[in-house]
């Protein structure tokens, strides 16, 4: 389809414009890492837990753990794994979204600790409606949280 613009010679040198053609973007795999530290402790003592860069540590049992997530929006989660110690892939983590402003939660992606899910539930970002979080099972004395990896694609 050719597009006439009238006196188009003196700005464009050219006498029409034609339409071209555009391909679809392909895909781009991304990673999002969560560091140790970024994980919150939120039950039963939070002071009976130990922080550092590389690394959490439950220094009692039944702790429960919890990390932002903070993805584009309209990424689509491919896989999630969260690692930690040897003790701690006993325990399981989950990917989840909360909606807003009810704060009613989906799970996305589940599985145990050093485990990768790629079965991956409403992956689809919806930073306008959701917020999302990670978050573990109750971890024991020297269960290690060491960090998360989420791969995602945007178009």
């Amino acid at each position: 389809m050719a597009l006439d613009i009238p006196n188009n010679t003196e700005i464009f040198k050219q006498r029409d414009v034609r339409e071209t053609t555009t391909t679809p973007k392909t895909p781009i795999t991304q990673y999002l890492s969560i560091p140790a530290c970024a994980w919150i402790p939120t039950n039963p003592d939070v002071l009976d837990v130990t922080i550092q860069e590389n690394r959490s540590i439950s220094q009692q049992n039944g702790i429960l753990w919890k990390a932002p997530v903070n993805l584009p929006q309209g990424a689509i989660v491919t896989a999630c794994i969260v690692y930690g110690n040897a003790a701690a892939t006993a325990e399981t983590w989950s990917l989840k979204r909360a909606s807003l402003p009810d704060s009613g939660t989906n799970l996305l992606a589940t599985a145990n600790f050093d485990t990768e899910d790629t079965s991956i539930d409403n992956g689809t970002i919806d930073n306008s409606t959701f917020v999302y979080m990670l978050s573990s099972s109750t971890m024991d004395i020297s269960d290690d949280i060491n960090g998360a990896r989420i791969t995602y694609t945007i178009s």
